[in-house]
């Protein structure tokens, strides 16, 4: 059987104090429609935090590669057509909460470790305390979490150096750690899913007993 895994680490104080569970999902794809990618494999990688009470903190992912010169990551905007996943979310939406802080997602690459993590732009609406008029002094951004009643889901563009082809399907094991837990994730479709397959599913949280083991 073909495989591939996602290694990611989420750190979060403490997964039976986090107030609702965190689904964590993965899509990796290599082609589409049957037809292979040309200098790039893909994943998508997302954390719902959508149930959440806490921010979860130091979120990073990773992936094993197979074979291939990796040389970075891109991206796509949900509106591109050349997207994997294209269709799979309605568009690029900002989030506002409380009408004084808006939220755009972002993705932020670390290079000697090779994972991304989740960011988000923020940006201090009227009416924030701090709210300034200068775009460049009301933006800041979030970086390494997924606050709490949010959805962070990014397709992301794994590039071959010199367009030489990236591999990930092979027998492979990853793994979702943090200071509580560890959850192995799997793809075994090549095909970017609209979807990703039930296998991929984590829980963290109170309730997930039987998908996670306690780290010592």
């Amino acid at each position: 059987m073909r495989l591939v895994a996602l290694t990611a680490i989420v750190t979060i104080l403490s997964a039976a104090s986090h107030g609702g569970d965190v689904a964590c999902q993965m899509d990796a794809a290599e082609q589409k429609d049957g037809v292979r990618f040309s200098g790039y494999a893909a994943v998508r990688a997302i954390i719902d935090n959508s149930e959440g009470t806490e921010d979860l903190t130091d979120v990073r992912f990773s992936i094993e590669i197979h074979s291939g010169t990796f040389a970075g990551i891109g991206g796509w905007s949900w509106t591109s057509t050349d997207n994997p996943w294209y269709g799979a979310r309605a568009g690029d939406t900002d989030v506002t909460r409380d009408g004084l802080l808006r939220y755009s997602q972002a993705t932020i690459y670390y290079p000697p470790a090779r994972q991304w993590a989740p960011a988000y732009f923020v940006e201090r609406l009227p009416g924030h305390p701090e709210y300034t008029g200068e775009p460049v002094l009301d933006e800041y951004l979030l970086s390494d979490t997924v606050p709490a009643g949010f959805v962070w889901d990014r397709p992301i563009k794994l590039l071959g150096f010199e367009g030489s082809d990236i591999e990930l399907f092979s027998t492979a094991t990853g793994e979702l750690a943090s200071n509580e837990l560890t959850v192995t994730l799997y793809d075994t479709d090549p095909e970017p899913q609209t979807v990703p397959e039930p296998a991929t599913l984590c829980l963290l949280g109170v309730g997930a007993v039987g998908l996670i083991r306690r780290r010592r």
